[in-house]
């Protein structure tokens, strides 16, 4: 059985991997590969949130989403809505920041802006 602190340091490695790569994670899949259910409770992931908000880190969590609407279910506390496109919006450019800051941090992101269409994607 992998240990709580294990499960910990494994869910950050993958995210932070992830982020470098510019990729998302499911729950599914996160869960499959740390031996865990992926419904919740996930509080690795409020540990991962709580210690990425206090030290000034883009939230790592934001990596991890639903397989069914490719988003996070709660986003800022609340639920995410595929309907509000102003927060479909700044999900996705918080997203594009976290994929920016790990990139740029191990040096393989490429940063291109695009003007907004509007569009949810």
């Amino acid at each position: 059985m992998i240990s709580s602190s294990d499960k910990m340091h494994l869910i950050r490695s993958n995210l932070e991997c992830r982020a470098e790569k510019g990729l998302t994670i499911t729950f599914d899949d996160l869960g499959g590969q740390i031996g865990r259910r992926a419904r919740g409770p996930w509080p690795e992931l409020d540990a991962i949130y709580e210690e990425d908000k206090i030290t000034g880190r883009p939230d790592l969590t934001l990596c991890v989403v639903s397989a069914d609407t490719s988003v996070p279910p709660k986003y800022l506390g609340q639920t995410l809505e595929l309907k509000d496109r102003d927060r479909i919006n700044q999900y996705f450019n918080d997203l594009a920041r976290l994929f920016v800051y790990y990139g740029q941090k191990n040096g393989t992101v490429e940063v291109i802006w695009l003007e907004p269409t509007g569009e949810v994607p």
